[in-house]
């Protein structure tokens, strides 16, 4: 096979030692050919746990922010509800007031 120089890449599959060989063909008389070692620790995560990551990071934060605007919005229609009660209680209490005057 005939690999360029800018489309080898290596993906490492876990914290492992990998052992490559490479020999260089040219148009030389005699190839060149090395051996060597990686040892990769804590490899970086796959391109699946990066995306199960990112869509659980932005449910939590959107589930914060309907959290938030549902207890927002809770709290002003109990207060809606609080000033109508008493809104209605003061015209029930005025027009009985009026009602019950004497004059």
């Amino acid at each position: 096979k005939q690999w360029y120089q800018r489309r080898v890449a290596i993906t490492a599959g876990g914290s492992e030692l990998f052992h490559f060989r490479i020999t260089i063909v040219s148009d030389t008389i005699c190839p060149y050919e090395t051996e060597f070692l990686i040892y990769v620790n804590n490899h970086p995560l796959t391109t699946t746990q990066y995306h199960i990551i990112t869509v659980l990071v932005g449910l939590v934060v959107l589930l914060i922010i309907l959290a938030y605007y549902l207890s927002i919005s809770t709290k002003e229609k109990l207060q809606k509800e609080r000033e109508e009660a008493i809104l209605k209680k003061a015209r029930s209490e005025q027009s009985s007031s009026y009602g019950s005057s004497s004059i």
